[in-house]
């Protein structure tokens, strides 16, 4: 396992992109043309926050048909083509906001986890309460 190093320069990132995803919600329209195009949230420096140790993190602010409003996104992948140990992503969770025992599987209520295999990433989306 891999170890994390969450360090002011990390939690300061992770802030960022957190003031960016509010600021560029991502509309369902906007993620319908995404769909299209293949481009992705990762593909954006604005939405991506880099730690030690080889950890990305992508996180969102989308607005979900399914849902019916606003959802967190996170995605948490390593680089070296394995994955991302569940405790960190536990962690990694905390610097955008979410705070609630991820693991074991299944997540509470109206949450969504699963794993994006073709990138070995991690995702979380969690509907925001209004």
């Amino acid at each position: 396992m891999r170890p994390l190093i969450i360090d002011d320069q990390a939690k300061a990132r992770a802030a960022q992109v957190v003031a960016y995803a509010q600021s560029n919600v991502r509309r369902i329209a906007e993620l319908d043309e995404a769909t299209k195009t293949g481009a992705a949230p990762g593909d954006e420096a604005n939405f991506t926050c880099h730690i030690l140790a080889g950890f990305k993190c992508v996180f969102t602010i989308d607005e979900v048909k399914e849902v019916g409003g606003l959802c967190r996104h996170l995605s948490v992948s390593v680089d070296g083509g394995k994955w991302p140990h569940e405790a960190a992503v536990q962690e990694i969770a905390k610097l955008f906001g979410i705070s609630v025992q991820l693991f074991p599987t299944p997540v509470p209520g109206d949450w969504k986890l699963w794993l994006e295999k073709e990138v070995k990433a991690i995702n979380l989306l969690q509907p925001i309460k209004t």
